[in-house]
């Protein structure tokens, strides 16, 4: 089935909505219910959606200066599709004996990359045929690894469809680049190198990879991608980088071939050509002047610009942007006389598109889908409109309400439910169907949550950006905390209660902490200190208090306890229990639950209510490729991996959320798997579940200490290194984090079974039963509740465990 990018946003934010509710189970309801997620566009704006534009057609493959099998290649690739304009201009330039310096300026998915790429490999087949020599014909330069990987994955494919694989060499440099590959580029340039500005750097810096790659050189092409993103002081740096390049490669070794004839010294002393890259650049904007204009404007800005990066001269520089077709609306094309009601589309089922169309463009119902689509004018202003700009849903209805006289006066909802239906059902059309929408959906998602809560009582307002004030009441908010065992809350205040008022504690202020807990939410209330006049028989609601009571510990950290009233207006608090509204414990510490008296080892067990922006990333991720995933099963030749690109905010940020995807993936992966295991073979015990984990893992190739040369023999350190990494998470699941609320047994996903428990009950209990005036069942159930505890303490006898940092005989 297609991707419908509507339906399949939607769905991945209905999948976050339901991720931030269970992530965190309260153990108070209102603040499961979280009625804030359910409010519009408070977890996600409202989408921005932009319609493919047709670009215009240029020459055919054959007919520009490619090399014939090179240029077959690509006509295979598209399909017969001749190039767009935008790269037929710039192949020609680039591929002439005179070329100038390049700027590529289109949109996403236009086939930028195809503009600079096919240049270079021509280049380096006409260098092949000329010199047989290896030597640098071009360096192409990423802002990041993911993009030089995507980059050399796509060169390797197109000189292996052109026949040119092992006769034009390309390589990568950077981080990953071991010293062994360094030499090798040392004693063998390649044709086409491929690397980042980091990393370029340390190429000019490192004397023998410099005076090695560079020697003998025929570089013509300096390729610099996304040349949008070197601004500011990165830009400066960038600018000098260039420069020092060019210095160098002047004065690079060349000791071959140095006399040539006039014919072929430009091509083996060539001058380097600066190519960019970029996308769709507006330098101011267009509302007022004409295209013309405002394109000589845009072209000026990008000459200046990359004249300053590279040092050329502005006027050399040739920019080369996109040219759309015009879409034609045909005559008869019209909307339906009033805004229909009550249609609704199931994109899985074509008459319920058809149906929806006809209705939208107020036809005879038995009209064929094609001819609905090219009589709904809706889809072809839709079309007009999301060509020039991307626009919402409430821009698309202002636009109808002001062009179309029959919606001036319309009902807004009426004519926004028109417009939705049109976007569906036209994002739903077969490709080549007239009128068929192929949109692009741009949408702002709420990340890094901070939950506050309301301090008032009766209100109790979340705020998951950490707002300081209720808009509600007028209260302050604090921050929120949860029990990771039981899912009590807290409130984290700062100060001295003794002193005066509280506040608010503020994150990255070093002040004394304070966790407001109110025991009488949780049935949970704290014994007064004994009077005279208490009755004689201890009530069950009294000896609760009393037990509780004794649990609660009179101080944290040398710090004491401190029971008492509190005014959730002045955030003022009094040891005396009848001074303010509500009667609170302060804790000093979040090591220990007041409700349930939990703790997490030398962690804390109250937690902040936050969620990260790596895991709205990592959620929405698995979304977006589960997604993918649907759509491409029925593609000829799909590989099986989706693939998706994650712009961070630097590098760091970016190995942060991989580190974060890549450990939580592994927790999901596994815990995935061993429901399947258990599902297919029934109960096992930890080390079968083990052994088939690893099988599986050897199987799937997803295990990253399985050899990547598939071997039918693996020794025996290599098999113990893959249930190592198997175990790791089922055990810290089993048995130390077991208590933590996202793990295999709290997601109910699997049980627990102690093997020969009920027998032994059955043999040797009675006499304990008895004893305790219990029955056997009952016995066993205790069994099996103190064995429980004893597992999540870590006390099981796995030999993994005692290199875990929490175990006690971890080596220190």
């Amino acid at each position: 089935m297609p991707l419908h990018p509507i339906l399949v946003l939607d769905q991945v934010i209905d999948d976050y909505r339901n991720y931030i509710r269970t992530e965190f189970r309260a153990k108070d309801p209102a603040l499961n219910a979280a009625p804030e997620l359910d409010r519009p566009r408070f977890l996600a704006q409202e989408p921005f959606f932009q319609a493919h534009r047709p670009f215009r057609s240029g020459k055919a493959w054959p007919d520009l200066p490619l090399d014939p099998r090179l240029a077959r290649a690509m006509t295979a690739r598209t399909g017969g599709a001749p190039a767009y304009l935008h790269q037929s201009a710039a192949i020609e330039e680039l591929c002439s004996p005179t070329a100038r310096p390049v700027v590529v300026t289109t949109g996403t998915g236009s086939g930028k990359t195809e503009c600079f790429l096919l240049p270079v490999i021509q280049n380096a087949i006409e260098d092949v045929a000329r010199f047989r020599q290896p030597g640098l014909t071009a360096i192409l330069v990423y802002p990041m690894n993911a993009l030089a990987n995507d980059q050399l994955l796509r060169i390797e494919q197109y000189l292996e469809e052109s026949g040119f694989q092992g006769a034009v060499t390309v390589a990568k440099y950077d981080r990953g680049t071991t010293q062994a590959q360094r030499e090798d580029l040392r004693r063998k340039p390649p044709h086409i190198l491929l690397t980042n500005y980091m990393m370029l750097e340390y190429l000019l810096v490192r004397p023998a990879d410099r005076d090695g790659i560079f020697a003998n050189h025929r570089c013509r092409f300096l390729v610099l991608d996304e040349v949008h993103t070197y601004r500011g002081t990165l830009g400066s740096n960038i600018a000098l980088l260039v420069r020092r390049l060019r210095t160098h490669l002047q004065r690079a070794r060349q000791d071959w071939r140095t006399e040539v004839s006039p014919h072929d010294a430009p091509y083996r002393f060539p001058t380097l050509v600066p190519v960019g890259t970029s996308a769709t650049i507006k330098s101011v904007s267009e509302e007022a002047i004409s295209r013309q204009e405002a394109l000589r404007r845009r072209d000026a800005a990008v000459q200046d610009f990359f004249a300053r990066l590279t040092g050329v001269e502005p006027a050399t520089i040739q920019v080369i942007g996109e040219e759309v077709e015009e879409v034609q609306t045909p005559p008869e094309a019209q909307y339906a006389l009033q805004p229909p009601a009550g249609v609704s589309v199931d994109v899985n089922d074509s008459e319920s598109v058809h149906q929806a169309l006809c209705t939208l463009a107020g036809i005879d119902q038995a009209t064929p889908l094609a001819e609905a689509a090219r009589q709904c004018r809706l889809l072809w202003d839709l079309h007009h409109w999301l060509i020039r700009q991307p626009l919402s849903i409430t821009d698309l209805v202002d636009r109808v309400r002001q062009t179309i006289p029959g919606r001036t006066d319309a009902p807004l909802d009426a004519v926004y439910h028109e417009v939705a239906t049109a976007l569906i059902a036209g994002a739903a059309l077969p490709d080549g169907t007239p009128g068929a929408l192929r949109l692009r959906s741009h949408r702002f998602i709420r990340g890094g949550w901070q939950f506050h809560r309301c301090l008032n009582p009766a209100c109790g307002r979340l705020y998951p950006l950490g707002e300081a004030q209720c808009s509600t009441c007028g209260y302050q908010t604090a921050p929120l905390h949860l029990c990771r065992n039981c899912g009590a809350d807290y409130l984290q205040l700062a100060g001295d209660p003794l002193e005066g008022p509280l506040h608010p504690f503020r994150s990255g202020v070093d002040e004394v902490e304070w966790m407001l807990y109110e025991p009488s939410r949780f049935e949970t209330t704290f014994a007064d200190e004994e009077s005279e006049d208490e009755p004689e028989e201890e009530t069950p609601r009294a000896r609760n208090r009393r037990q509780r009571n004794a649990n609660v510990p009179t101080q944290m950290r040398r710090r004491p306890v401190l029971h008492g009233s509190f005014d959730p207006r002045t955030l003022s608090f009094s040891a005396n229990r009848t001074d303010y509204p509500l009667e609170v414990i302060l804790a000093p510490a979040r090591i220990r639950c007041l409700c349930c008296g939990g703790t997490a080892g030398s962690r804390n067990v109250v937690a902040p209510l936050s969620i990260g922006t790596s895991a709205a990333l990592k959620v929405l991720g698995e979304g977006l490729l589960g997604a993918l995933d649907l759509a491409h099963r029925t593609f000829t030749g799909h590989d099986g991996k989706e693939r998706l690109l994650i712009f961070c905010d630097s590098r760091q940020d970016a190995a942060h959320q991989a580190r974060f995807i890549t450990f939580a993936s592994r927790y999901d992966r596994m815990r995935r798997n061993l429901v399947r295991l258990l599902e297919q073979e029934g109960p096992l015990t930890i080390q079968r579940a083990v052994e088939l984990l690893a099988d599986r893992g050897v199987r799937e190739r997803d295990n990253p200490h399985v050899p990547e040369a598939p071997r039918q023999r693996l020794s025996l350190e290599e098999r113990e290194r893959i249930r190592a990494w198997e175990e790791a998470p089922v055990l810290d699941e089993l048995a130390l984090s077991a208590s933590y609320r996202a793990t295999l047994i709290n997601l109910g996903l699997v049980g627990v079974v102690y093997e020969g428990l009920h027998e032994v009950v059955q043999e040797s209990g009675s006499k304990v039963a008895e004893a305790l005036d219990i029955d056997l069942p009952a016995l066993e159930h205790l069994c099996r509740c103190l064995l429980d505890e004893i597992r999540m303490r870590g006390a099981l006898s796995r030999p993994m465990l005692r290199y875990h940092p929490q175990h006690t005989s971890c080596p220190r």
